[in-house]
């Protein structure tokens, strides 16, 4: 039997802010595997892009629901408001600064796949390594958001209700 899907998006929360944190801290380590590497490896390159894309998705939809879950979220302390304003914050920031990542990484690569560059390595290698620089400092918004989320649930104790109570009753 399956579970009951819950009807608010907001309830969905918990479940889908793990898909970004798992997918963006995990990319720039393909990224350092195509930098070190001694021949070129575009399909490293292809990863990175696959995973910054589907990070970037899960991105979007944890502050999707994440704005509902705030309506619907039991806040137990009122200190709570201030971190989930800065949680919101760096969720938002996380959005916005991996998109325009993402773009930045898609176009030079669908550039150097266009010129067919297989053999003029050097530039392709000192692009990744300032990317990933890059990449590893907005990272930290990514942790930011991620320890702000967990410092409301095990901090302050804020849940997101996950359906409607029991008549009569509350929720478990």
């Amino acid at each position: 039997m399956l579970p009951n899907v819950p009807s608010d998006p907001g309830a969905l929360h918990p479940l889908v802010v793990h898909f970004p944190v798992a997918l963006l801290l995990v990319a720039p380590l393909f990224l350092l595997m195509g930098a070190i590497s001694k021949n070129d490896r575009p399909q490293l390159r292809s990863c990175v892009l696959v995973l910054m894309a589907l990070g970037v998705l899960a991105a979007w939809v944890a502050v999707w629901t994440g704005e509902h879950a705030a309506t619907i979220a039991r806040i137990t302390a009122p200190q709570a408001a201030s971190v989930i304003e800065q949680h919101e914050e760096s969720a938002e920031a996380t959005a916005v600064i991996f998109t325009v990542l993402l773009a930045v990484f898609a176009i030079r690569v669908a550039v150097d796949y266009l010129r067919k560059e297989n053999t003029v390595r050097r530039p392709m290698r000192v692009f990744c390594i300032v990317f990933l620089v890059v990449y590893c400092v907005c990272s930290l918004v990514v942790v930011d958001a991620a320890h702000q989320g967990g410092r409301l649930v095990h901090q302050f104790g804020v849940r997101a209700q996950m359906g409607s109570a029991p008549p009569g009753g509350t929720n478990p």
